[in-house]
């Protein structure tokens, strides 16, 4: 289904991009005309809405110039009633749409002269169809292979107006027919046709086809239908002979009969079995709101005798399937659709592996939630879960399935007294398409599924559900190749989950960045050696270990968008087949030459173009990144969008692309080192003066700064009149300067001043003395020199502050300098720290200094803070 719906897509992708278009045409060029490229000149003309001209001047026009249209769309003009004189420029038309023109008859033979039209479309007019003294079909080309009527005025007004179906009979020729459908049976008239398809669908969930019973007559003169398509229909209830007849019936739709419900479903199948039925669309016939119901065995059993390979059962809020009902699937079956629906678990699941000959199976979209306003849209019918499961449905017995269940491998019929000791879960055996997408599962798979030897399971979809752990294993599937797990909130994949034959693996928007950064992420990728296509997108990976994708040998696209990746560290010349690497939202820098060198090989090796995508990242624009950034400008047609990329200098500002291709020629030169022939006689002497003064100046740096400071004090600061009666220790400001990291700030303020102030100590808190619009450094010499002891308050955070080892090292001077051998210094060990953290100058200090450590023991606080009162005190 997959492939078929692929090659559909292809075709009209084809059609709308090859589709020449040529200049306007028509009467006063108001009309669009396409050259269809299948070399047979044909011309397709659009005249639809453009109102302003008639139909006889568009049938002139084409009679005249454009001779080669076959195909007309002038719908929606509101052009009246037709006769020979508007339309007979048109008769060498093969398709013409006259829809929504208020068209309410035909004039006698107005189509007199058409004899090659095949296809004709009057629907959404106002035609008296149904009446038959007022419709005639003889008006109407013989040559005629389609015809719809939808949309046209049903049987109304007066009671007793004999209505039917139009009298087609002259139409010797039709074979598709679209109209609405009243409650009436076909005449007998049809019988003398060859309709093989007929539509009684309205357009969308609302319409005109009243069709509310499908009694065992309906259709009884159509026996050459192989299509029929009743949706939308307001259907209640169907007879269970309606198709009996309809030996030639292949496609059957009964979707969007809301009202329909289950209750007619057994009627359905057990008419089918006389059918040549391939394809049954049962979707949306119950309430998208309100209680769920239930598939019984009774609604399927007929199947069993059918040839049916197609069953659509979307939209029908099921909840379950009877247990042994999937064995009265068809033998034959190949697709199963049961997508938006609500099903929960039970024993049918453990029974899918009976439907062994199924190929597709779509199950996607279950739980979904619905737009409130289609609540209105919809019928509210009651719920039929507790309707009779009982039938005179001979396949329906336990004999029969249990008989039926041991010619199927790996089948199994469960009776009612059945115990189950494991859950054995079993895909079957040729089927190639599971979608079972965005269906609000919550499962951790740590469990091993079974699948049958030899399957044919190709594609796999469990995108948009919770699947956090992915740690069980799903053998044997040779065949796997397409892999989807987008949207799962998945964290971790086990070794043994992922199959060797991946080819395309989809891991997107997951969680999957920290086990990326670990041994598990090898682990899980390691056996992946076929992978082609890998999608590891929005996953939070911040780093990649170096060998993440060393057996992936065969990737072409890797897909590591919208991560928080900075250093793309991983190892690629293995990665010969790279020809695709999106890089876009992530904080990449620069790329490694590897990575540059392993794209450039590969598109010269394999003839295509590589492409990368470099968007929202952060390149560094400076020379140190010169050679990334000159490989950027070589291969710019490589780079997807080039013109939005990113680029920041190194004073984080942001740099244009304009600006990247106006100076990134003058690179060379710019970057180039021209003085180093002029002065590299002159380096030598340099440095080692340098070295030498530096060296010198490094280890007296303290000193240098603190002599400076008294210099500048002596000249230019302010002098004290000393008191000469005065003993020299009395002209203290302060009994201490605590010196502290602000992170410490707590234990100063709770604890140290309140403990040392009621002591009478006089303190020089920083946060709370220093002058304010003094520069930092002069308070802080100021403090040291006014205050008899400085108090350090050594922690983990002293050392990450550079005014804290400022304050150590002037009062370290000061001790040297000024004071006597008792120094000034009283240091305090807050908290350990290593000694590989500190500066030598406060280890040689320790060494040879005595401190007080700190303890949150209540005996040892009081001894503490004794002797740190009487280290101040001392001084």
């Amino acid at each position: 289904m997959l492939v078929i719906n692929g090659l559909l897509a292809f075709v009209l992708i084809y059609c709308v991009t090859s589709t020449k278009a040529l200049e306007k045409c028509g009467p006063k060029d108001m009309c669009a005309c396409m050259e269809v490229p299948d070399a047979s000149g044909r011309i397709l003309m659009d005249c639809e809405a453009r109102h302003g001209i008639g139909l006889e001047d568009i049938c002139n026009s084409i009679s005249l110039i454009y001779t080669n249209v076959t195909d007309l769309n002038a719908g929606r003009n509101n052009f009246g009633n037709l006769n020979s004189k508007l339309i007979d420029g048109c008769c060498n038309l093969t398709k013409l749409d006259l829809h929504f023109n208020q068209i309410s008859h035909l004039n006698d033979n107005a189509f007199g002269s058409f004899t090659h039209l095949k296809i004709l479309d009057l629907s959404d007019n106002v035609l008296p169809l149904y009446v038959s003294a007022q419709f005639n079909a003889s008006d109407l080309p013989e040559t005629l292979e389609e015809l719809v009527l939808t949309g046209n005025p049903l049987p109304g007004g007066n009671a007793t107006t004999p209505f039917c179906y139009p009298d087609l009979r002259a139409l010797s020729n039709l074979k598709r027919l679209s109209i609405d459908g009243i409650q009436m049976d076909f005449g007998p008239q049809y019988s003398l046709m060859n309709i093989s398809s007929l539509s009684l669908a309205t357009r969308g969930l609302r319409g005109n086809c009243t069709l509310r019973e499908i009694f065992n007559t309906t259709f009884d003169t159509l026996t050459s239908l192989k299509e029929l398509n009743l949706s939308s229909c307001q259907l209640q209830n169907v007879h269970a002979h309606a198709f009996s007849k309809l030996t030639h019936l292949e496609s059957l739709d009964l979707s969007y009969n809301r009202r329909l419900g289950f209750s007619s479903m057994k009627n359905v199948t057990h008419s089918l079995q006389y059918t040549n039925i391939k394809h049954l669309n049962y979707s949306s016939v119950y309430s998208t709101f309100g209680p769920g119901t239930i598939l019984l065995k009774r609604d399927v059993c007929y199947l069993r005798n059918t040839t049916l390979k197609t069953i659509s059962m979307n939209g029908n809020r099921l909840e379950l399937l009877e247990t042994n009902s999937i064995l009265l699937f068809p033998e034959y079956i190949t697709e199963i659709n049961f997508a938006d629906n609500r099903f929960t678990f039970g024993l049918y699941l453990l029974q899918i592996g009976c439907a062994n000959s199924v190929v597709y199976v779509d199950a996607s979209n279950q739980n979904k939630m619905h737009l409130p306003y289609l609540f209105l849209s919809q019928p509210q019918i009651p719920s039929d879960m507790g309707r009779d499961s009982s039938s005179d449905c001979p396949f329906m017995s336990d004999e029969y399935l249990n008989k039926t269940a041991h010619t199927i491998k790996d089948c199994v019929f469960y009776s009612p007294n059945d115990t189950f000791p494991v859950l054995n879960f079993i895909i079957p055996k040729y089927v190639r398409t599971i979608n079972f997408r965005d269906s609000n599962m919550h499962y951790d798979i740590t469990f091993s599924v079974r699948a049958n030897g030899g399957n044919e399971l190709e594609y796999l979809d469990f995108s948009g559900n919770a699947l956090h752990l992915l740690t069980g294993s799903i053998r044997p599937l040779p065949k796997l190749k397409h892999v989807y797990l987008s949207r799962c909130f998945c964290s971790l994949i086990g070794p043994d989950f992922l199959v060797p034959t991946i080819e395309t693996l989809q891991l997107d928007h997951n969680y999957l960045g920290a086990m990326l950064a670990t041994e598990q992420g090898l682990e899980a990728f390691d056996g992946l050696v076929n992978l082609k296509v890998l999608n590891l997108s929005t996953n939070g990976i911040n780093k990649l270990l170096p060998d993440i994708f060393q057996y992936q040998e065969s990737i072409e696209v890797l897909d590591l968008s919208f991560n928080n990746i900075e250093h793309l560290d991983i190892h690629v010349t293995q990665l010969k087949n790279l020809r695709k690497l999106m890089l876009q939202h992530n904080s990449i820098h620069s790329l490694s030459n590897d990575i540059m060198q392993v794209l450039e090989d590969n598109s010269q090796r394999s003839g295509v173009p590589f492409l990368i995508d470099l968007r929202n990242n952060s390149i560094t624009y400076s020379c140190s990144n010169r050679e990334f950034l000159q490989w950027i400008y070589k291969y710019r047609n490589n780079i997807y969008r080039f013109i939005e990329l990113k680029f920041v200098n190194d004073n984080g500002d942001s740099v244009s692309v304009q600006t990247f291709l106006n100076e990134i020629k003058s690179f060379p030169k710019t970057c180039a080192d021209y003085t180093v022939e002029l002065v590299f006689g002159a380096v030598g002497v340099a440095v080692s003066c340098c070295v030498i003064l530096g060296t010198l100046m490094y280890k007296r740096r303290w000193k240098i700064r603190y002599l400076l400071y008294l210099v500048k004090k002596r000249y230019f600061g302010y002098q004290r009149i000393e008191d000469e009666d005065d003993p020299i220790n009395e002209h203290y400001k302060y009994d201490a300067f605590i010196s502290y990291s602000d992170d410490d700030g707590l234990f100063i303020r709770n604890k140290v001043i309140p403990k040392l102030e009621a002591n009478q100590l006089s303190l020089c808190v920083h946060q709370r003395d220093f002058l304010p619009g003094v520069p930092i450094a002069d308070n802080v010499l100021a403090a040291i020199q006014t205050s008899r002891r400085t108090v350090v308050i050594l922690s983990n955070s002293f050392l990450k502050k550079k005014w804290c080892i400022y304050e150590f090292n002037m009062a370290r001077m000061e001790s040297i300098f000024k004071r006597d051998e008792n120094g000034c210094i009283a240091l305090v060990l807050l908290e350990h720290v290593e000694p590989t953290s500190m500066p030598l100058e406060l280890v040689d200090w320790l060494e040879q200094h005595s401190y007080i450590p700190y303890t949150e023991d209540a005996d040892g606080q009081t001894l503490f803070w004794d002797n740190l009162v009487t280290a101040i005190q001392n001084s």
